[in-house]
């Protein structure tokens, strides 16, 4: 029986280390964009760059909980601080969060709570990434807890999405 270099070595596969340079770069910057003072611009890259991670690392807990501290306190001090900065945008990142734990009932409800106007499309790489009343949005007809813009973003996010989504009462 063989075994592939990846598997004997534990060394990641090409891709996966270029998708995760390619979420480094992002995060970057969005650093950037925030220092030049252009939060909107930072918050889409920003945004990206925490997709790729969650999706290039899905299956480490410990990842999800440092995700979740940090989503945390952003959505904190967002919250705190005048309409310039949208909470939704961290609502989205941490519904992901839960969602991947398997906790969809939870991820609803940070999306959709306390009494949010906006949204964004739940697929990390919709572009023109934008805030939209939910009456432009659809739900996942299984889960009901992401939203998306277009067909195009469901079927395009439906590969990480499948893996957590299940009915809930």
């Amino acid at each position: 029986m063989s075994f592939s270099t990846e598997v004997r070595t534990g060394q990641p596969d090409p891709a996966f280390i270029a998708e995760f340079r390619h979420g480094a770069d992002l995060h970057n910057k969005g650093m950037a964009l925030e220092r030049q003072g252009k939060h909107a611009e930072a918050i889409t890259v920003l945004r990206n760059a925490l997709g790729l991670k969650l999706e290039t690392r899905s299956g480490q807990l410990g990842q999800l909980d440092d995700a979740e501290e940090n989503i945390r306190k952003a959505l904190e001090i967002v919250s705190r601080l005048s309409s310039t900065y949208n909470p939704a945008y961290y609502r989205d990142n941490l519904g992901l969060v839960y969602e991947m734990r398997g906790d969809l009932a939870e991820a609803r409800r940070i999306r959709f709570g306390p009494t949010p106007d906006e949204y964004l499309c739940s697929y990390a790489k919709c572009q023109p990434q934008q805030l939209r009343p939910l009456k432009q949005l659809s739900k996942c007809s299984r889960c009901k807890c992401i939203l998306y813009c277009s067909a195009d973003c469901m079927r395009s996010d439906w590969r990480r999405h499948k893996k957590f989504c299940r009915k809930i009462e």
